[in-house]
């Protein structure tokens, strides 16, 4: 009987142990999730800082952008305004010059 009970203990210990060393392997991977999930955490945020960075950036250039193709077509409509004006200033001159050749053949 008592060979019996020596027996179980030794089995019980043996259990124990092996209880301990999967307990510490479990609180080892625990600590490590724990890191991982800090680490991936802390990477989450770095990444939602770059976009908000980036995302200020593109706004910043699309409004620069968008000045900039303001102040083309304010330059493209001056520059037909004055294609106009020296289009007419051009055919009032020819109107002259011929009304002047008109009067000078006569005088002739």
């Amino acid at each position: 009987y008592i060979r019996e009970l020596e027996n179980k203990l030794m089995v019980s210990a043996k259990e124990s142990t092996k209880d301990q060393a999967m307990l510490s392997e479990l609180k080892t991977r625990i600590m490590k999730l724990k890191e991982t999930d800090e680490n991936t955490e802390q990477y989450i945020h770095d990444l939602e800082q770059r976009l908000a960075a980036s995302d200020a950036e593109k706004t910043k250039w699309q409004k620069h952008i968008e000045e900039l193709e303001a102040k083309m077509e304010a330059k493209d409509r001056t520059h037909a305004e004055l294609l106009k004006r020296l289009s007419l200033q051009t055919s009032a001159s020819n109107t002259e010059k011929m009304a002047l050749e008109q009067v000078t053949s006569k005088l002739e």
